[in-house]
């Protein structure tokens, strides 16, 4: 880019930078309007992104950014000519989270397709920072229980919870699976520390949807990634570092349980009772999200609006609830066409990210994308995880890796009629020592 662009390119760049170094203690805090830092964050950084490269950014956006936009369009719709008068403010201030959400997201998304070459330093701010956010979560939940501050037996009582959980259960998959496909030694050790770390808080969540995301994504997204990049890697090396994974986390979780024993019987409980529906809050939800979807048929195809649910949820009994399932939800506000173009984004990210060329140059990194983001999206449907901000900075990171970065810059500096040295996103196709 010419000299006289670069001041602003780099105060873009710092602002990305603060978004991913502050998002993972979003949770941390526990705000709970949408993620109130990153809802304000994510209004500022698309201001930015817009006042730096203007038209620009119309290259960027894609059909899995155009069709979660287009969702967030049909929702708007229906709330204002569906959703009942009563909670129509809550349908309003739904839409308005989920808008600056949505904005968080795109502007993550077109600022690292038009400067790919800074995208391993927002990748590193944030991994960085998500270790940090889990090893502080298991200080208060360690002291909590020695404290004997823990009372009663539900995903709270460590002080953490179910967003909590998916959030570190995502952050868990994605270093796993770093670590499995590592390509040197430091990435592969950064992997296994940081995923014996979120894997510990994931564990104090005391959350069986997100164990059950974590095992899911685990499943599914190794053997793809595995398929995606064979011939990179062996079996036995593949195994031996999935082996060394299973060892750590089990070593550290056994060493906290004998220091704290009221740890280790909330965290047995929870897992005895994790196919048992009936136990905590989890057949609760499936009558409410049965009920939802029962008074969705009404409307199954454009629906009823943002906050309409809450209707059904008073109608059982339950006071000031939330949907927890993002689908079911999306579902009951906009009908049939709002989910079909939900699932078309979510999946045309997740391809995007597993199949681009750019896919194989990094291969850690890839494979810490797939897999965070199929625990993430899983994870949300058990708890309103996607109404919070992290959430959207998370898919961000995930549908803006990996690019072919040689075949889009050259087109933006094209569009904006300079001479972009190509040279310096060149350097990116190599793979560096760093994984």
């Amino acid at each position: 880019m010419s000299g006289e662009s670069r001041p602003g390119l780099d105060r873009a760049e710092l602002i990305m930078l603060a978004g991913a170094w502050v998002a993972p203690f979003n949770s941390y805090f526990e705000f709970h309007i949408g993620g109130l830092p990153l809802l304000v964050w994510g209004f500022i950084a698309g201001l930015v992104v817009i006042a730096v490269y203007r038209w620009q950014i119309l290259l960027a956006i894609d059909g899995p950014v155009l069709a979660l936009w287009a969702m967030f369009l049909f929702v708007l719709l229906a709330t204002a000519l569906a959703t009942p008068a009563e909670y129509k403010p809550y349908g309003i201030a739904d839409v308005v989270v989920l808008s600056l959400n949505l904005a968080g997201f795109t502007a993550i998304r077109c600022y690292y397709v038009m400067r790919p070459e800074a995208w391993s330093r927002f990748f590193a701010a944030l991994a960085t920072s998500s270790v940090c956010m889990s090893l502080a979560l298991v200080v208060r939940a360690l002291i909590a229980a020695n404290n004997g501050q823990a009372m009663g037996e539900d995903s709270y009582v460590l002080g953490l919870g179910t967003i909590v959980g998916t959030y570190t259960a995502a952050f868990a998959a994605a270093a796993a699976a770093a670590a499995v496909f590592a390509t040197s030694r430091r990435v592969f050790m950064f992997g296994l520390v940081a995923f014996v770390v979120h894997g510990v808080a994931a564990l104090l969540a005391l959350a069986r949807g997100p164990w059950l995301a974590f095992l899911i994504a685990m499943v599914v997204a190794i053997p793809i990634t595995a398929w995606r990049f064979r011939g990179r890697f062996t079996i036995q090396e593949l195994l031996l570092r999935g082996v060394s994974l299973l060892v750590a986390l089990p070593a550290v979780a056994g060493t906290m349980f004998a220091l704290s024993p009221l740890v280790r019987e909330l965290v047995a409980q929870r897992f005895f009772q994790l196919v048992q529906l009936d136990a905590g809050t989890g057949w609760s939800r499936l009558v409410m999200w049965q009920a939802f979807l029962r008074d969705a048929e009404r409307s199954p195809v454009f629906g009823h609006g943002a906050g309409a649910y809450r209707e059904i949820s008073e109608s059982m009994g339950v006071h000031g609830t939330v949907s927890e399932n993002f689908v079911v939800e999306i579902f009951h506000a906009g009908g049939g066409v709002s989910v079909l173009l939900l699932l078309v984004g979510l999946a045309g990210i997740m391809l995007y990210c597993l199949l681009q060329p750019g896919a194989g140059r990094r291969p850690a990194h890839t494979a810490a994308c797939v897999a965070g983001g199929v625990a993430l999206i899983i994870g949300s449907t058990t708890n309103p995880a996607a109404w919070n901000g992290l959430f959207w900075v998370l898919m961000g990171v995930v549908a803006s890796r990996p690019l072919a970065e040689e075949e889009f810059v050259p087109a933006v500096a094209r569009s904006m009629g300079r001479n972009a040295p190509v040279a310096s996103t060149r350097s990116e196709v190599v793979p560096s020592p760093g994984g």
